[in-house]
């Protein structure tokens, strides 16, 4: 199942398939949730998936899942050793906890991820 990411306005930031995050407009890879926790692409946790939100470090969201259907068409690689490349570079397993929740980050999920 494909589900998208979307920003505080509602609209489609990436997409999240088969636990990899890859942005909308390019395709590209983004990061990784593992269990609850998200995973930048150099392999860094930076946040944690909770009730449907993708927060970061502060707590602060950067993200949220949507289940609305998808106005664009979406055609998700196939190859997945991009993500196990990801994966491979994760040493640090351990999600980052965040104090609070917050309310909306003003970096943007690729930013966050990068």
């Amino acid at each position: 199942m494909i589900v998208q990411l979307v920003n505080k306005d509602g609209a489609p930031l990436a997409y999240l398939n088969k636990n990899a995050i890859w942005q909308f407009d390019t395709n590209k890879l983004l990061g990784v949730i593992l269990g609850k926790c998200v995973f930048s692409q150099s392999g860094r946790p930076i946040g944690m998936l909770r009730h449907r939100a993708v927060r970061n470090a502060k707590g602060e969201l950067i993200a949220m899942l949507s289940l609305q259907e998808s106005k664009w068409s979406l055609a998700p690689t196939q190859d997945s050793s991009p993500v196990w490349e990801m994966i491979r570079h994760i040493k640090d397993h351990g999600c980052v906890l965040e104090t609070k929740e917050g309310e909306w980050s003003n970096q943007p999920l690729e930013e966050v991820l990068s």
